[in-house]
């Protein structure tokens, strides 16, 4: 809004504002269409002036102006592909995070399905200790009580 362009020999128009905008309080921006169409209707040299330039005095006109900034941000190398690139890298952190907590749960998962087969063979050995245990502390008291009837 603030770029001065004078490549409009009268001088009428000069910058946005010259266009009937304005900024207001709030941080909008407002046109008044009867600047502008007085402006178009007559300073129609001044404003083709504004926006286009001046090739032989060597004026870059506000619309070049634009056409560069958007090329700048939107180009290879400009602000859009750089943010696109940060965007990649980012991603790539978070695919190479997920591997490496993937696997590292993989490793976890093996290691407690080890303990629970471990875990399993002991508590089939207890059982196995218990049930002869059991059958041995029977016999004796079998063996036991038919001793003390006689």
């Amino acid at each position: 809004m603030t770029t001065e362009i004078t490549a409009d020999p009268e001088g009428e128009v000069t910058t946005l504002f010259d266009l009937g905008m304005t900024y207001n309080r709030d941080g909008t921006i407002t046109l008044d269409q009867s600047v502008l169409d007085g402006v178009i209707s007559n300073h129609p040299d001044s404003l083709q002036a504004f926006f286009l330039g001046d090739d032989e005095q060597n004026i870059t006109g506000l619309a070049d102006r634009i056409n560069d900034s958007l090329r700048a941000i939107t180009g290879g190398t400009g602000q859009i592909a750089g943010e696109r690139n940060a965007a990649e890298g980012r991603i790539a952190d978070l695919q190479a995070s997920i591997e490496q907590e993937t696997s590292r749960l993989d490793k976890k998962y093996e290691r407690l399905t080890q303990e629970m087969i471990h875990l399993s063979q002991y508590m089939d050995t207890m059982e196995s200790t218990s049930s002869f245990l059991s059958s041995q502390f029977d016999n004796i008291a079998k063996n036991w009580a038919g001793s003390n009837k006689d």
